[in-house]
């Protein structure tokens, strides 16, 4: 063999090995060491974090995100809600540290016990859908009419807020009280509905009528409430099968529950805001399939869906996200 076709040879070895440690790498499950729950010693608010085997869950204050985990050697990223990738480095220290260009660097300490925020979800428990008197009902509808009408009233102000003029400093300061009047009106709704499905089970279309029935859906898809969402989804999905409700709110639902687990979803309905305001589809769990499925609910296809969303928002193309954008370091 000559040295030219030696150094060939070597150098095709060398590029597999590279090519076979980084399949490995990526396709690695997590250290055994990190997998638990964890919380972070030298921040404030406290992060804490759960890995598990497929799942990142980690809490940032009173917010908790999941994500689709991806280990690879030295590193774990995941994509939280379908709007924002994480990327962190497992730092050989004393310690478990993780550290984030973006995020900053968290020093860990192992918890006894998974913080209850943490842990999966359960669905919440309804009551059978028993017959209830005219009264009952009447109220039922008066109370979800004026709960979607504060909450459409504090969405709307967020909206008007966003485009007022000001300077930064005023326009921030509005925003942030505006957001906790909003979020303090979803966790007022969110006991509320809870409270009533546990005491009536779901409003259901047949005994409240679509529109009640619609109320309820709108307050729990802007509930993020996960026990709330996942005990509602099949009962919105009975409606729809029984030729009741529309296939558009399951979807929307089913999507949007799917994300919040850190799953991907199946209709294509979840569209959001990244970072730098571009519109973003969160990645679907079968592209190929898509059209199949949201024509079995009923749903445009996927194309006049995202042309729709382009002239909604003023010619603006929504990028489909995919696994590939997780690994862009965020």
């Amino acid at each position: 063999m000559m040295r030219g076709e030696i150094r060939t040879l070597a150098l095709a070895l060398v590029a597999a090995l590279v090519l076979a440690r980084a399949v490995l790498a990526e396709d690695a499950t997590p250290p055994e060491r990190l997998l638990g729950s964890w919380e972070s010693t030298n921040t404030d608010p406290r992060v804490a974090f759960r890995f598990t085997e497929k799942k990142v869950f980690m809490r940032v204050g009173s917010t908790v995100v999941v994500g689709a985990a991806r280990y690879t050697q030295d590193h774990v990223s995941f994509r939280a809600g379908g709007k924002k990738s994480y990327r962190f480095e497992l730092i050989p220290t004393g310690k478990l540290t993780l550290a984030s260009a973006t995020s900053g660097s968290f020093v860990l300490k192992r918890l006894d016990a998974t913080p209850p925020e943490l842990a999966d979800p359960v669905p919440l428990t309804f009551a059978a859908p028993d017959k209830l008197t005219k009264e009952k009902i009447k109220s039922v509808k008066k109370d979800l009419n004026l709960r979607v009408e504060r909450d459409q009233a504090t969405r709307m102000k967020l909206i008007a807020l966003s485009k007022a003029e000001g300077t930064e400093a005023e326009k921030k300061t509005a925003l942030e009280a505006a957001s906790k009047e909003m979020q303090s009106i979803d966790a007022d709704n969110v006991a509320f509905v809870g409270s009533l499905c546990a005491e009536v089970g779901w409003i259901d279309i047949g005994r409240f009528g679509k529109a009640t029935s619609e109320a309820a859906f709108l307050l729990v898809q802007h509930s993020e409430n996960l026990p709330l969402m996942l005990a509602a989804l099949p009962e919105i999905e009975k409606d729809m099968k029984a030729g009741k409700g529309d296939g558009q709110n399951f979807a929307i639902l089913f999507d949007r529950t799917r994300v919040r687990i850190g799953e991907r979803q199946r209709y294509g309905t979840y569209v959001t805001r990244g970072d730098s305001g571009a519109l973003a589809m969160a990645a679907l769990e079968d592209p190929k399939k898509v059209d199949e499925q949201r024509k079995s609910i009923g749903l445009v296809s996927l194309r006049e869906y995202l042309d729709a969303l382009k002239e909604k928002f003023g010619g603006k193309d929504v990028k489909i996200e995919t696994d590939e954008d997780d690994d862009e370091p965020k």
